[in-house]
């Protein structure tokens, strides 16, 4: 069993540090991700190929993702998270160059997918440097961190791309990220270095596999609401500025639930949390297809941002917590692997099917599935 470092959150001069990258980070990513989609469906990439570049994505992500286990084991997870930073900062220079469903187009999903999965090091690092019982309120605080970047960020960025294209927005976007790697070159490594332990992966898998099968869903939820609905929004508002300006202040109402959720991450029970907002956010998701102006989009996106966020804390301090009793690095190899697998699946099909549709239809499919997929993620251990 692997002890978590007991560190006092929020004091300790590394996590400082580390929350400051976490933040460029944050900000250079929420800059341009919200509008990756929608560039991609302006460059008259169907809506099937746009989902096809976000399966592209997780089947890279799949592929890498026992490298991110090696090299956290051999070189520690710090070091291996800078090198995922510098990863998915390329794969965001790329997608300014995408053009039609060719070469660049999947160099720009598979450098990203295998830049997300380096950054699966993120966990094992801050569960290194955060209390074992008590992690609500520091995760807690990291979200509401990430929740100032998705405020600040889409507004820059629908500005950015509205007066300088999306070359000149993505260029910024590669500045923040290096610039994190190289502020968390500052913090000392605190990861054990040790082999990376293969022979137990067969039975940890027998013992977590609950855990993979809601990672799955949880990402499938995330990663496919991410693709689809800012485009549906664009569909309705077709303004950078206007759909940066929308992802903004819902990301508000994001952050007011993350620091209630993180308070009542460390006085309820996390299963019993998990499962009310997976409910509120699957209805709510659902809803969301019956916006058709700037109020209704508004008031949707707000909704969803706000039960999501309540669904977050109590699924990653329960992943935390599972992490804690195994060994780190071999725990997230299995765990993100679920995920990018059943993610590629689900995309994938969502993607077949987008091609046999009318755009709006599939959109509201895609909608409406993504929110009911993460009732699935109930199945985690307690």
């Amino acid at each position: 069993m692997q002890q978590a470092t007991q560190l006092s959150p929020l004091t300790t001069r590394e996590l400082h540090i580390f929350f400051s990258a976490h933040f460029l980070y944050g900000l250079g990513v929420s800059i341009l991700q919200v509008f990756v989609s929608v560039y991609l469906f302006e460059q008259g990439i169907a809506l099937a190929w746009v989902l096809g570049y976000f399966a592209i994505l997780n089947l890279s992500r799949f592929v890498f993702v026992p490298f991110t286990g090696i090299l956290a084991s051999r070189w520690g997870a710090k070091k291996t998270l800078i090198v995922g930073y510098i990863l998915q900062a390329l794969a965001f220079m790329a997608v300014p160059f995408v053009k039609q469903v060719d070469g660049v187009f999947v160099l720009a999903a598979a450098l990203y997918g295998a830049g997300f999965a380096l950054y699966v090091s993120y966990h094992i690092h801050f569960s290194k440097i955060t209390q074992q019982l008590k992690r609500g309120k520091p995760m807690g605080y990291i979200n509401v961190l990430s929740s100032a970047t998705s405020i600040i960020g889409p507004a820059i960025g629908g500005y950015f791309i509205s007066q300088a294209g999306f070359l000149g927005t993505a260029v910024w976007t590669f500045v923040l990220i290096v610039g994190a790697a190289l502020v968390l070159l500052r913090t000392p490594e605190a990861s054990h270095i040790r082999p990376f332990q293969w022979r137990s992966m067969p039975s940890m898998l027998r013992r977590i596999w609950p855990d993979l099968v809601g990672n799955g869903f949880f990402n499938f939820q995330f990663i496919t609401a991410g693709a689809v609905w800012p485009l549906f929004i664009f569909l309705i508002i077709p303004s950078y500025f206007s759909l940066g300006l929308i992802q903004a202040a819902s990301a508000f109402a994001g952050m007011i639930a993350f620091h209630a959720s993180g308070t009542l991450t460390d006085k309820f029970r996390n299963k019993a949390l998990l499962l009310w907002s997976s409910v509120v956010y699957a209805l709510v998701a659902g809803a969301r297809v019956l916006a058709y102006n700037i109020p209704t989009v508004s008031a949707a996106n707000i909704a969803s941002s706000a039960s999501g966020s309540f669904q977050l804390i109590p699924w990653s301090t329960l992943f935390y917590k599972h992490m804690d009793e195994e060994h780190r690095a071999e725990y997230c190899v299995l765990f993100e692997m679920g995920a990018a697998l059943i993610s590629a699946i689900g995309i994938g099909a969502l993607a077949a099917l987008a091609a046999l549709l009318p755009m709006h239809q599939a959109l509201v499919v895609a909608i409406v599935v993504s929110g009911a997929a993460g009732l699935a993620i109930n199945v985690v251990r307690k």
